[in-house]
């Protein structure tokens, strides 16, 4: 579906949305709301379903879920990705509409070799 999203709007409700919330890995959210943001200049920010929604020429890309304490969950729920081949990825978009990362994984494991090397 596309969407008109006013880029500065857009990115101030998320920052508030950011200042606000009370969320054990609020400094990971923010690191991969940071590196999406920077993919590419033309994916816009908002805040759907009380989290950090992105879009990309108009079009729903990626949003976060984030319910659970202990996981972020990127939720892509853009028909592309069914294409994608990824290990990461969980889900049949075709059933579902939705494929999934659950990034407490990763990022624990991320964490735990970079521990390792000091």
């Amino acid at each position: 579906m596309k969407k008109e999203i006013d880029p500065i709007a857009g990115t101030k409700k998320v920052d508030e949305f950011m200042d606000g919330l009370d969320h054990p890995l609020k400094a990971e959210v923010q690191t991969v709301r940071d590196i999406i943001k920077h993919a590419n200049k033309d994916i816009t920010e908002e805040v759907k379903w009380n989290a950090p929604s992105f879009s990309y020429n108009g079009e729903y890309l990626v949003t976060f879920n984030l319910w659970e304490r202990e996981h972020i969950h990127l939720v892509f729920h853009n028909s592309e990705i069914s294409k994608v081949k990824s290990k990461l990825l969980e889900g049949d978009y075709t059933t579902t509409g939705v494929r999934l990362i659950y990034l407490a994984r990763t990022i624990s494991r991320l964490k735990s070799r970079h521990l390792k090397k000091y």
